[in-house]
């Protein structure tokens, strides 16, 4: 069966490859903004040598970075072969409870600024 194109290997530089892995060996935890910073190729492209690296069990996810409102969304790579850390999910009351306690402090918010709450 032949590769899909989304199958066939990427090329990444070799000097690409020597800076992540000395970057690698050098600090404990790594994201792939870290990889561009170091190696100055594109984000997809650290990504993708992160992904690889993953997945022939190089390097494993030890930690989970939350985004702007609290979702795990960056991974954060460790070297070695070890289980990787389960992303962090909230159940349904959680996501309504974090909603009304936002909601319930903007309305605070506004009656102290003496504005009207806008739904």
């Amino acid at each position: 069966m032949p590769l899909r194109k989304l199958d066939a290997p990427r090329s990444v530089t070799m000097m690409a490859l020597a800076k992540s892995v000395r970057y690698f060996t050098t600090h404990k935890r790594v994201i792939v903004a870290n990889i561009v910073a170091v190696t100055g190729v594109h984000e997809t492209t650290a990504s993708r040598l992160l992904h690889a690296l993953h997945k022939e069990r190089v390097i494993h996810i030890s930690d989970w970075l939350a985004d702007s409102i609290g979702r795990d969304q960056t991974p954060v790579y460790t070297f070695g072969e070890a289980p990787d850390v389960p992303r962090r999910k909230l159940t349904g009351a959680e996501r309504t409870r974090a909603y009304r306690d936002r909601k319930r402090a903007s309305m605070i918010e506004q009656q102290l600024k003496g504005t009207p709450h806008v739904d």
